[in-house]
């Protein structure tokens, strides 16, 4: 992360970039609670990548960890 990293507070995450700057994302993961709460407690999901920085020009990747106890649609 960079030393100019801002956090968001307790937002979702952040949908709009400004150029030449610094973007603070955050993901909300209490779909992700929901989810698993719903599958005996088992976490379907997993985001390793919940929040960071963007640096301008740069990209960030959101790394996840997707772990289904049955063939079925999950949805988040």
């Amino acid at each position: 992360m960079s030393e100019n990293c801002r956090s968001l507070g307790g937002g979702d995450f952040l949908t709009h970039t400004v150029e030449g700057h610094v973007v603070t994302f955050y993901h909300s993961v209490v779909c992700v609670s929901v989810c698993s709460q719903a599958n005996y407690n088992h976490a379907v999901f997993e985001c390793y990548t919940a929040k960071g920085c963007v640096e301008p020009g740069r990209t960030a990747a959101v790394e996840w960890k997707f772990s289904p106890l049955e063939a079925k649609t999950y949805l988040v």
